[in-house]
């Protein structure tokens, strides 16, 4: 079976010929980047060099699916966020919004030719003639909650803001929002087949668990209605005290990391009578990079045991993985993966 077919029979609650392996978050990794020669500042220039680097982890590991772009900035860059590119690292805020535009958030009336926007197309065109029907092209969105508070606000603002006018931030998450929507529908126009909107400020472990359904749940469910594309929620940390409301968006997958154990998600979908399939949920830290092959070998058959529809990372990969662990990582799944 081919990974499309695997991944996507997995959406549908099909019959796969294993459980795939995937990652729907970022697949970067500094070895990846030596083996196409190329650089961080590179990867947003070139879409060649993007979609080399997002199908790296498919074809010199065989992960069942690829993933654009590499970072949570594209959104917020749009939005007039100026970012400093470095060779050695994702891009960075040269500045917060200052306090006067905090209420003139401008969104442009069209992102087609915006930012990197051009360069992800053509990364998006190139990685449909090359693998269209065969491995699933994942798309990466950074939710409102994300955008406004890494990167307009940034942490400080945000964190002060939320304690003395959380209603001026839920402001700041509308404002933005329709630009979220066009990306989406962009992406399925440019050919994606999956949309993940990973959202790690919507997280318990940052945002007090109260604010969930106003400022991170109302958003989810948008986007989701938005696309007919399987789309999936990764938020990290802890997501235990709103599964619930995850699962009330009726995504078509759950991702969740080391903190969530995977029988709390099972308990919680199967008290809700849904059948979502779940994500996760190894340690791209301990699991993966740090991982000897006897940890690596008893995490992976853990989560498969425990009743996992997509062995996974439960966040982006840690950027100095090598290519072998990686590589290990999938001949496990390979392995145990028609253990159900």
């Amino acid at each position: 079976m081919l990974p499309y077919d695997r991944v996507m029979e997995t959406f549908k609650r099909g019959s796969p010929d294993r459980i795939p392996c995937v990652n729907f978050a970022s697949v970067i990794t500094k070895e990846f980047l030596a083996v196409y020669n190329t650089n961080w500042v590179d990867i947003y220039r070139d879409p060649e060099k993007m979609a080399s680097i997002a199908s790296a982890a498919h074809k010199h590991c065989g992960l069942d699916n690829i993933s654009l772009p590499f970072d949570q900035s594209i959104e917020a860059e749009l939005l007039g966020i100026e970012f400093n590119y470095r060779v050695d690292g994702s891009p960075t805020p040269v500045s917060f919004l200052p306090e006067e535009q905090y209420f003139e958030i401008v969104v442009p009336h069209s992102l087609v030719d915006k930012g990197r926007m051009p360069i992800i197309q053509k990364a998006i065109k190139k990685l449909k003639e090359e693998y269209g029907g065969k491995v699933p092209i994942n798309v990466i969105v950074s939710p409102p909650m994300t955008t406004v508070a890494t990167y307009l606000l940034g942490p400080s603002a945000t964190n002060l803001m939320m304690r003395r006018f959380p209603g001026a931030v839920k402001g700041m998450l509308e404002e933005t929002f329709r630009l979220h929507r066009e990306l989406v529908n962009l992406y399925e126009e440019w050919g994606a087949d999956i949309i993940t909107l990973h959202d790690p400020k919507g997280s318990p472990d940052v945002l007090n668990p109260g604010f969930f359904d106003s400022l991170v749940l109302s958003y989810h469910k948008a986007l989701i209605e938005e696309t007919r594309l399987p789309t999936v929620i990764n938020i990290c940390g802890n997501i235990i005290q709103v599964l619930d409301k995850i699962i009330s968006c009726n995504p078509s997958a759950i991702v969740f990391d080391y903190k969530t154990p995977v029988k709390s998600v099972t308990k919680a979908l199967s008290e809700a009578n849904k059948k979502i399939p779940v994500a996760g949920n190894l340690s791209p830290f301990w699991d993966i990079y740090l991982a000897d092959n006897q940890r690596m070998e008893e995490r992976v058959l853990e989560v498969i045991n425990e009743g996992v529809d997509f062995v996974s990372p439960g966040c982006d990969l840690w950027i100095a993985t090598p290519i072998e662990k990686l590589s290990d990582l999938t001949k496990l799944v390979e392995k145990y993966g028609k253990i159900r």
